[in-house]
């Protein structure tokens, strides 16, 4: 095909390219080699529909754990009990500490082994990220056991439903008063998050467990705890660059700098907007 400007370009491989990238974010096959890099813009806009439309990781209490988990021999004090959670990148598990007599979750993140330098400390950013965390409206990490097949992040077993969830069942506006100070709450860890280094990046409500409440006094009836930080960003990075992160997130809460790209897409203020 030859456009007026002179430029020519064939169409319909064009086409093919994208489908080909489009079912491989679909998890339907490999990427066209070289694809995002030649057409990053396309590219970019093919991950904005897939995280659009595709169904949001929600907590699933009670679901059967597929017979195939087998936990390495460093948990084999933890017995799997359900599934909680599933999304394109990991599993969570409800399991019981036998040893210390405690239900914990543990988070399962498949290693994808490909020829890119430091993989393995990649996927050990979000480990590291929890352990500088200590505030009572983020999830606890209790311990992490990186292996060959996967890492697994064991945390504190919070027996609540999602903010998510929650607003679901509360149909029609949430009282200002209880709004405010959910807010107020998951701002107050935002800001101990922010002041370790750590930017989010997939705040929403999905990622808030509403954990039971030792406070006499409070009007919400339950703890908003902000959880899962496996799109982190450490500002303490060396080799951090935020002109060189990808774009990450959940559409519908991200903010316009963090859709954009660029230089501006991992500030503090993104998490702030969501």
């Amino acid at each position: 095909m030859t456009r007026d400007d002179g430029f020519n370009f064939d169409e319909e491989a064009l086409l093919k390219e994208a489908e080909a990238y489009d079912e491989s974010l679909r998890g339907m096959g490999s990427p066209p080699a070289d694809f995002a890099e030649k057409h990053s813009d396309l590219a970019a806009v093919f991950r904005l529909l897939n995280d659009v439309f595709e169904s949001p990781t929600e907590r699933v209490t009670d679901k059967t754990p597929d017979a195939s988990v087998t936990l390495p021999p460093k948990l084999e004090r933890f017995r799997i009990v359900s599934v909680l959670g599933q999304g394109g990148f990991s599993t969570v598990y409800r399991a019981f500490d036998e040893v210390l007599v405690r239900d914990v979750a543990i988070k399962v993140v498949p290693c994808h082994f490909d020829a890119n330098a430091g993989q393995s400390d990649h996927r050990l950013v979000e480990a590291r990220a929890a352990a500088r965390l200590s505030h009572v409206n983020i999830v606890p990490l209790y311990e992490v056991h990186p292996e060959m097949d996967a890492v697994y992040l064991v945390s504190e077993f919070c027996d609540g439903p999602t903010l998510g969830a929650w607003l679901r069942e509360h149909a029609g506006p949430v009282q200002p008063d209880l709004a405010a100070e959910i807010v107020l709450r998951l701002a107050e860890a935002v800001a101990h998050a922010h002041s370790r280094g750590l930017i989010h990046r997939d705040i929403k409500p999905g990622n808030v467990l509403l954990g039971p409440t030792e406070e006499r006094d409070s009007i919400l009836g339950f703890t908003p705890r902000l959880t899962d930080f496996g799109l982190v960003c450490d500002l303490r990075e060396s080799n951090f660059t935020a002109s060189s992160s990808a774009i990450a997130g959940t559409c519908e809460y991200m903010a316009p700098e963090q859709i954009i790209g660029g230089e501006t897409s991992v500030f503090a203020q993104g998490d702030v907007y969501a």
